[in-house]
């Protein structure tokens, strides 16, 4: 320790231990009358001389004697050194203590294990104990050698001081949490049945009672100039006389009042649940100021001339003008602050309880003769020094600072050095919130080829090649992408202040997609024309291979899965009927290295055509003779009104004789019909002569379109005449041979209608 701070310490312990007995707070509420008030000055603002830290609840009230601070936690009961926050000692007490009081050397504290419990006040040793029949949470008073308490049995007890032995108890209608205050031979308590009680300090017996709207909880009544004060569950504060119980005044709140008075200068000063601090006249209950805090006041104040300090369950400890309520100072500590405050030797104390926002709970020590530093470091875990001296890392508060001017310097491992001045004040904390700066190191970049993709720890940085700036120390990610080649990832160490070189060779990657095939459909026509019409389905030949595998091939119609395969070849599927339309075959493949493609054919469904037929029972005639085709069709059901139109080239040693053919140029004859829907043409005839003798080819073309389509495909076929010599005439034969075996002309004509039936059939 330097020797200003030594100096300092011994100066603080020279001044607070000099008035330390007149000074001690040794039971909650100051005095047995619990009037609160301090007999000393501790002036605001001030700063945080020391904290303690437990894993228990602190719930009590802290009391001092000497230079010993006495608090009781939900496990313990701490004996803690009143300038240092030392542990002197504990005693184990598994469910929680009450506040205490310190009497002859002697700590006397309630437990929630029923017991009262005398301990030397030096080493913590028991020298009693005494059970009631439950919980105390009513902190003992002592008067006349006798210790007064409550129990939550009901009873209100007198203990002999030395020994525990009981002198009196006396039964009220319910719990018992308020603590007593003891005025000139009379004991007052309130209960949870709604009353409060006046009882002779010596015999126990009830001198009066006097009923509140609700239950007296927490609250403890304070005794001053012949008036008892209390607050209620019902929100009143009450004013009563000491004598006979009877109501001087009473003052609504706007919530309960879980709060015990304190009472200084004509003046009543009480919190409230409804977040107020409240300053009553003492004599008529006029109200002279209230303060509004952010939380509910259970903590009940503690007078310091002027100042009213209490705390607030948002964890803030207070300090208010007496006369005015104005805010003279405030601090916000850890957790949540039902404690009271205690003052002595300078020094004010008081409990936390941890909260949602906090984990621990903690005691404080605040004085007006030393100031406080609060260090915060952008990131944290920075090590603090003050003067050259080390106080541990960020963030931190630094108590027991002397007040003057002092150097900070904070260090972090890959940080720049961050160094200030800081003004100390008397009672004051100084707050110092810094970023450090951090140390850097570059690298720059290089790839073959160049052009590659630059990611630093996931984020991107261009394009190589490039140089990398301000990177921390440290190890980083690096990859490099581009296309066509491998991913490029490496590990890189970066020092500060140096710039290092890296240079990548980028590996070739396959991202050639599989080869892929469609061959063309193969129709299955029900229709025997050729085309692909609505009804009919196609066979789909397909496949796909590549060098590195194949995964995956589907084959898709319109988007809908026909089948897919996992290895290279080429498959056979078809499709299910198609309807009509524009349709289309879709092919993709991924190969073992995910790379993928497709190939698409369109394919086009044409609405059913009609039944259309042109042909002849007789191919072969005699020259001169004329062989009578035949031209019929039939528009199915459910298609729009087509034309239809035959177009006849018949060679020049043919002629066409019809009424429904036209010539429409130098061998070239047209017939056109209009068709309704699921109507036909009549049968037309069409008389081709024979003029020469041969064979002779007979070329038409047919075609159809349906109204508002475009014309469908032409069909083309190709009719053979035969023209034979008109034989001579033969000598007549004997009738009875005309019944005989048929000639030749009959067997050709039979052999002609079987042709034409056979044509017939085909159409």
């Amino acid at each position: 320790m330097h020797t200003w701070q030594t100096a300092l310490m011994f100066l603080v312990l020279v001044l607070l231990s000099g008035t330390a007995a007149a000074a001690d707070w040794p039971m909650f509420g100051h005095d047995p009358q619990r009037t609160g008030v301090a007999g000393e000055s501790v002036e605001p603002p001030l700063g945080l001389l020391w904290k303690y830290e437990a894993d228990h609840e602190f719930g009590a009230s802290p009391a001092t004697s000497g230079d010993t601070v006495y608090i009781g936690s939900l496990a313990y009961f701490y004996a803690l050194d009143a300038y240092t926050g030392t542990e002197k000692w504990k005693y184990e007490i598994d469910t929680g203590a009450s506040s205490p009081v310190i009497s002859g050397g002697i700590v006397y504290v309630g437990s929630s294990d029923g017991y009262v419990y005398a301990l030397d006040a030096t080493t913590g040793i028991e020298k009693w104990k005494y059970e009631t029949g439950n919980e105390v949470e009513s902190s003992p008073i002592v008067s006349e050698g006798t210790v007064y308490v409550g129990s939550s049995d009901g009873y209100v007890y007198a203990l002999d001081a030395t020994t525990g032995i009981e002198k009196w108890k006396y039964k009220t209608g319910s719990c018992v949490s308020s603590s007593p205050a003891v005025s000139e031979g009379t004991v007052y308590i309130g209960s949870y049945d709604n009353y409060v009680y006046a009882l002779d300090a010596v015999t126990g017996t009830e001198k009066w009672r006097y009923k509140t709207g609700d239950r007296v909880e927490l609250s403890s009544p304070a005794v001053s100039d012949g008036i008892v004060y209390i607050g209620s569950q019902d929100n009143y504060i009450y004013a009563l006389d000491v004598s006979t119980g009877t109501e001087r005044w009473k003052y609504k709140t706007g919530g309960w009042v879980l709060s015990s008075p304190a009472v200084s200068d004509d003046t009543v000063y009480i919190g409230s649940y409804d977040n107020y601090v409240y300053a009553l006249d003492a004599i008529t209950g006029t109200e002279k100021w209230k303060y509004k805090t952010s939380s509910a006041i259970i903590s009940s104040p503690a007078i310091s001339e002027g100042t009213v300090y209490i705390g607030s369950t948002e964890g803030y400890v207070y300090a208010l003008d007496a006369a005015t309520g104005t805010e003279k100072w405030k601090y916000k500590m850890d957790g949540c602050a039902i404690s009271s405050p205690a003052i002595s030797g300078g020094i004010l104390y008081i409990c936390t309880m941890d909260d949602e926002d906090s984990p621990k709970s903690y005691v404080y020590a605040f004085s007006s003769s030393i100031g406080s530093i609060h260090i915060v470091s952008h990131p944290f875990d920075a090590t603090i020094y003050l003067d050259d001296t080390y106080k541990g890392t960020t963030p931190k508060t630094l108590i027991s600072v002397s007040p003057g001017s002092h150097t900070i310097k904070l260090t972090k491992s890959g940080y720049e050095d961050y160094t200030t001045t800081v003004y100390v004040l008397a009672g004051d904390t100084e707050s110092i919130d810094a970023t450090l700066t951090q140390k850097t190191g570059s690298f720059s970049i290089h790839s073959s080829p160049s052009g590659a993709d630059v990611y630093f720890d996931g984020t991107y940085h261009g394009t190589t090649p490039t140089t990398i700036s301000n990177a921390s120390p440290g190890s980083h990610a690096l990859k490099l992408e581009k296309y066509g080649y491998k991913e490029w990832l490496t590990s890189v160490y970066v020092t500060s202040g140096v710039t290092e070189s890296i240079t990548a060779q980028l590996t070739p990657a396959d991202i050639s997609p599989p080869a892929i095939s469609i061959q063309s459909p193969i129709i299955i026509d029900q229709n025997n024309n050729g085309l692909l019409e609505e009804g009919e389905k196609v066979t789909i030949t397909y496949g796909a291979s590549d060098p590195s595998g194949v995964a995956s091939i589907k084959i898709l119609l319109d988007e809908a899965l026909l089948e897919s395969r996992n290895q290279a070849g080429m498959y056979t599927v078809t499709t299910n009927s198609l309807s009509v339309g524009k349709h289309t075959i879709r092919v993709e493949a991924t190969d073992s290295k995910s790379n993928s493609g497709f190939e698409e054919l369109p394919i086009t469904v044409e609405r059913t055509g009609p039944s259309v037929y042109f042909g002849t029972t007789r191919t072969t005639i005699k020259k001169g003779e004329d062989a009578i085709f035949t031209l019929s069709a039939v528009n199915p059901i459910g298609n729009p009104p087509m034309t239809v139109q035959l177009i006849l080239k018949p060679p020049s040693g043919v002629s066409v004789t019809s009424s429904s053919f036209a010539k429409a140029g130098p061998g070239i004859y047209t017939c056109t019909q209009v068709i309704e829907s699921g109507d036909n043409v009549r049968s037309i005839e069409v008389h081709l002569t024979g003029n020469q003798i041969g064979i002779h080819e007979i070329e038409s073309e047919v075609y159809y379109q349906f109204t508002g389509s475009p014309k469908s495909p032409t069909r083309y076929e190709t009719l053979t005449l035969i023209v034979e010599q008109e034989p001579p005439v033969a000598a007549s034969e004997p009738e009875d041979q005309d019944n005989g075996i048929p000639g030749f002309e009959a067997m050709f004509a039979a052999a002609g209608l079987l042709a034409a039936m056979y044509i017939l059939s085909r159409e």
